[in-house]
């Protein structure tokens, strides 16, 4: 299956709109909880590999687990891409029995399935909202990161 970029774009628009939001940052953590859902950190440095590990979301719980290690602005990134999750694919996670915790891959990795890249897709649109992010198209990648906190790859990423 293709991934449906509209679709994920779509859902963060209608996000951004519900919640009155037009300017940096996004108030990420305001809307996650919105949905009933909270945010844990964890340590995944036992685990083979655990370090690419970003975070996953546990529908049982109503969680998404993010690595305690990673830098502030990709847990931001972790929670946006597992709230893309939450909203576009509960039944493809409650249903599939392969299902599973991926390993990090840089944002642009088309090697994903198309559910990974819609999360992807949605993560980036939520926080960086293409139509705010053009207000601040004159300054340097890394100060658009900064004030939308997020990495300058997802300030790239959406200048696209």
């Amino acid at each position: 299956m293709k991934a449906d970029f509209s679709k994920a774009e779509s859902e963060a628009t209608d996000i951004l709109k519900n919640f009155g939001v037009d300017s940096p940052p996004i108030p990420l953590l305001d809307i996650v909880s919105s949905y009933g859902l909270v945010i844990s950190y964890a340590d995944f440095s036992a685990i083979p590999r655990g370090n690419e590990i970003a975070g996953f979301i546990d529908l049982k719980q109503n969680k998404i687990v993010v690595n305690e290690d990673d830098a502030p602005n990709r847990q931001r990134f972790t929670i946006a891409h597992e709230l893309g999750h939450f909203i576009m694919h509960q039944n493809f996670i409650k249903n599939n029995k392969k299902y599973t915790v991926l390993l990090r891959r840089p944002l642009k990795n088309h090697n994903y399935s198309s559910e990974e890249q819609e999360a992807n897709c949605f993560a980036a649109s939520l926080l960086v909202p293409k139509d705010i992010l053009r207000n601040y198209s004159e300054l340097p990648n890394g100060i658009s990161a900064s004030l939308f906190a997020v990495s300058e790859d997802v300030i790239k990423y959406r200048k696209k």
